[in-house]
């Protein structure tokens, strides 16, 4: 994504918002809309004309260039060319991919002799909407649903017409046409939009290499605990201080469970290494008393965010009491929301700017304002899905699709609207994979993986 390209560089090259403004000759607030994520303008734009513009003179200006060339592999040619291809690199692939889909669907729709008005009809879209998809007019965003209807009609189609073994040498395949896995193994070559393949192997291997750190970065001993007891704080560092205090008091009370929503970027929890330890032993001790936490994870649909908030969690979810849901509904590009409420305790309440450098969080222990919040929560979680549960345990739901015989330690089973991923050895936990979308990708992984071991075997 455009913005996470930005907010490294930024974080790379140590660049102020303010300054790029400066030199890009621009607004502050068209900076900060590019660096949050709620503007996202076409690598041709003016925009990202000027934001090239600014960064080369402001590199030059400070003598960041050879940091800048670095960062994005510049060895020659148009230094600006070179940074506006790297910060489209993976629009660049989409476009490609979503090219490629369509001459792909037309093919398909042949072999199975379907035309765009009864696909249209099956789908119930308009007719002239897919015609866009299929000429390659219309692309749509990698993750959307459209893509797998569109996937399941045709197969289901073809499988009605007795052709799946016509289908199966169309795409080389080398799965069995009765497999689980040959339905993925086809919306996969039909939809390859580089499907999270690199993500999902890192949350496999994330899960397969999970264990309690025997030691950490820095020595407890000497963290300082302590916070100030305000009604209102301001910046990063206040967020930090808000919720030390939260934490502890959530900690010391009898509570049985504490609710976390929060859309704005998790740089305040990750950025500072000191406080991610922080951070981490103050969950650690929650979840050791046996509270339960609801987190609303805000991921847009997005394979790489819901993989990230999940190897996020993983230490903590080996305790099984982490219930994470996430929202359909996209975040705000006016405001963002932060909302840590624990009943009868106390809340951390926000609702700012996404580009203010000094937002704004306020804290409540009265009755009124807890309740209240609790209640928003509430009303969040019922329009939520769950994402996923950790369970201890080796479980095995369903079909058996992926075992890992290099590492033995990982298996993956499927049934009909999940997929599990357990652990063989210690720690054994199993963790069940609920969202469609994720659910699809693993699936689509292990047919992959599958695919290449017979290819393996046989040479």
């Amino acid at each position: 994504m455009l913005k996470n390209k930005i907010n490294t560089m930024f974080s790379e090259l140590d660049i102020k918002v303010c300054d790029i403004a400066e030199f890009a000759k621009t607004d502050i607030t068209n900076i900060s809309r590019l660096k949050s994520g709620s503007r996202t303008p076409k690598p041709s734009s003016a925009t990202i004309n000027k934001l090239a513009d600014g960064i080369i003179e402001y590199c030059t200006e400070y003598s960041k260039t050879e940091k800048l060339d670095k960062l994005i592999s510049f060895e020659g040619g148009s230094r600006k060319e070179a940074l506006i291809e790297w910060l489209f690199d993976d629009y660049n692939k989409t476009e490609n991919s979503q090219a490629l889909f369509a001459s792909k669907l037309g093919a398909v729709m042949k072999l199975c002799g379907v035309s765009i008005k009864a696909l249209s009809a099956k789908l119930n879209i308009d007719v002239s909407y897919l015609s866009r998809i299929r000429s390659g007019k219309r692309t749509l965003n990698p993750n959307n649903e459209l893509y797998e209807a569109i996937s399941r009609e045709l197969f289901d189609e073809i499988a009605a017409k007795g052709s799946l073994e016509k289908l199966r040498s169309f795409i080389n395949s080398e799965c069995e046409i009765n497999s689980p896995s040959f339905y993925y193994e086809f919306r996969s070559w039909l939809c390859d939009f580089g499907r999270g393949d690199r993500h999902i192997k890192e949350l496999l291997d994330s899960i397969g290499s999970l264990e309690i750190p025997k030691a950490l970065p820095v020595d407890i001993s000497q963290l300082d605990f302590s916070y100030e007891e305000k009604s209102c704080y301001f910046g990063n560092k206040g967020l930090q201080n808000a919720v030390i205090r939260f934490l502890t008091e959530v900690i010391n009370s009898d509570t049985r469970e504490v609710f976390l929503y929060s859309d704005r970027s998790i740089d305040w929890m990750t950025g500072e290494k000191e406080f991610a330890v922080k951070w981490a032993v103050l969950m650690k001790q929650l979840v050791s008393k046996g509270i339960t936490v609801k987190i609303i994870h805000n991921i847009d649909r997005k394979i790489p965010d819901m993989v990230s908030a999940i190897r996020s969690w993983l230490p903590i979810y080996m305790s099984c009491q982490i219930e994470p849901y996430y929202t359909n509904s996209k975040s705000g590009n006016r405001f963002t929301h932060t909302l840590f409420v624990c009943p009868k305790v106390a809340c951390v309440k926000a609702f700012n700017l996404p580009y203010d450098e000094s937002p704004e969080f306020d804290y409540f222990t009265d009755t009124e304002h807890i309740q209240k919040s609790c209640e928003i929560f509430n009303n969040m979680l019922e329009k939520c899905m769950p994402l996923m549960y950790a369970r201890k345990g080796v479980i095995t739901n369903g079909a058996l699709i992926y075992k890992d015989d290099d590492k033995s330690n990982i298996e993956i089973s499927m049934d009909e609207i999940s997929v599990t991923v357990s652990r063989l050895d210690e720690p054994r936990v199993s963790f069940t994979v609920l969202n469609n979308l994720l659910a699809n990708a693993i699936k689509s992984y292990c047919a992959d993986y599958e695919v290449q071991r017979k290819m393996l075997d046989t040479k």
